[in-house]
């Protein structure tokens, strides 16, 4: 059942993967037209009802289908003005073939055998406003059967189409199984198996883009607990979070490299732990007050210590925010894979790591089935990172496919952490903040590749994240 956040990822995908929002649009139309050729045969008069988007676009479509199998065909258009390219040339097609566009009113309706509803799609919320909403009720007191296009108009309001049949694309959207028709065409309008098996710039449409009054932690404040044996990898995780767009890093670190990691970078907020290694004893400080932050990072450049990884894993069992566990953080875990069951969890395991999770946890599957198995077990999101990228919440898939061979570089597993975490933080689900971090990380790394080549470093990664947002986020 697909909601309309992951349509549009799918509709993204299929464009990067060779098929074109106008193809899919021209084939969601055409599966309407021989819907209604096919379910009411004996009809000779067709009302097309279409709003200013892109639903509007597809009933369009349908109505020059029909008009060219002979029916007579009438579109009524809810708004003065198309907002959608696509939308416009569709109704510069059906005008072409002489079809006929007649101002909306009741008496129209009387003198159809049959009313498309093409109004609004699933970007449309709430109740109807005007002209939808007077039109949705004369449509209903018409007594004559209504075709929805994708979702009836208002689905999920007081004031919603019924619908007699919806023919609806590529999935069932979430919500028709409780608009109370029980005719539900599902249409295959060509996305490619790819969109949506596989990361693509559509995962770029789930990025939470800051609201124009935001203030100051609006945006994410994520939290790096890791370090004392090693610096750089909380370093490279902190780094990561900023660009990627969160307000604020807390870096929780051992006294031991607080400084080298305060100079890294100004913007960095110390919370500096005692000793020169993390332990049960140290994070106590840590955990009152926890809840100010949104998301944290656990385990880069703790080390594995016996008592580092007794402390991590008491962090992780008191700790109830969005985490992603990366790094040394896996190897506690592993000694008690329970400790993350049921939490908002993300481990970004290469495969070397995850080796002991699965032996802890009885699974004796291995590589992309073992970490669907353990994201199953664990109700965790696992991304298991290699040449082919593989996230999972135990029940969906996604490859990423991007990257490069110079990305095997040291710290470019802290820099993926970073950057899930801060989209945790800006709160997108574990598996949302999965697919599109490993989008960002890996796009990121092909743009420094092309300029770095095979003398990549992690740095390089971070400085490319806003080229990426830039290239996927602001009108170009």
């Amino acid at each position: 059942m697909l909601t309309p956040a992951e349509m549009r990822v799918l509709e993204q995908n299929s464009e990067f993967y060779g098929v074109s929002a106008q193809v899919l649009m021209n084939n969601a139309g055409r599966a309407v037209a021989d819907t209604i050729l096919k379910r009411y045969p004996d009809a000779r008069k067709v009302l097309v009802i279409c709003g200013s988007g892109n639903n509007g676009g597809d009933g369009l479509i349908a109505a020059r289908y029909l008009l060219e199998s002979g029916i007579d065909v009438k579109v009524s258009l809810a708004t003065k003005e198309l907002k959608t390219e696509l939308a416009k040339k569709a109704l510069a097609a059906f005008t072409k073939k002489a079809g006929k566009v007649v101002e909306f009113n009741p008496e129209v309706l009387a003198s159809v055998d049959i009313i498309v509803d093409a109004m609004l799609g699933i970007g449309s919320y709430g109740e109807p406003r005007e002209p939808y909403a007077s039109i949705i009720k004369a449509v209903n007191s018409s007594g004559k059967p209504v075709v929805a296009v994708d979702i009836p108009s208002g689905m999920g309001s007081k004031n919603a189409i019924i619908p007699d049949a919806v023919v609806t694309f590529h999935d069932i959207k979430e919500g028709l199984d409780k608009c109370g028709c029980k005719d539900i065409i599902v249409a295959d309008i060509g996305i490619p198996k790819e969109a949506e098996s596989r990361t693509g710039p559509g995962e770029m449409t789930l990025y939470p883009v800051p609201k124009a009054d935001s203030h100051k932690g609006d945006n994410g404040r994520v939290l790096i607990l890791g370090g004392g044996p090693y610096y750089g990898a909380p370093i490279f995780a902190g780094l990561a979070a900023y660009r990627t767009g969160v307000d604020l890093v807390y870096e929780s670190v051992p006294e031991n490299i607080s400084l080298m990691v305060g100079v890294r970078s100004p913007s960095f907020i110390l919370k500096v732990l005692p000793g020169d290694r993390i332990t049960e004893k140290s994070i106590e400080p840590l955990l009152p007050g926890v809840e100010a932050y949104n998301s944290a990072v656990i385990g880069p450049g703790a080390g594995k210590d016996d008592d580092t990884l007794k402390g991590i894993l008491s962090f992780i069992k008191k700790c109830n925010l969005p985490m992603v566990v990366d790094a040394d953080g896996l190897s506690a875990v592993a000694l008690e894979p329970e400790s993350v069951k049921g939490k908002r969890c993300i481990l970004t395991p290469h495969a070397g790591e995850l080796t002991p999770l699965l032996k802890a946890t009885g699974i004796t599957k291995t590589g992309r089935d073992g970490a669907v198995e353990l994201a199953k077990r664990l109700n965790a999101v696992v991304l298991l990172k290699g040449r082919i990228d593989i996230v999972t919440d135990g029940t969906r898939v996604k490859e990423n496919h991007f990257g490069n061979p110079a990305m095997s570089v040291g710290g470019t597993g802290d820099v993926l952490a970073g950057c899930c975490a801060a989209l945790l933080a800006k709160g997108l689900s574990p598996y949302d903040a999965a697919r599109v971090g490993v989008y960002i990380v890996t796009r990121a790394g092909d743009l420094a590749f092309n300029e770095k080549s095979y003398g990549l470093m992690a740095e390089d990664v971070i400085d490319a994240i806003p080229q990426v947002l830039v290239k996927h986020l602001i009108p170009q």
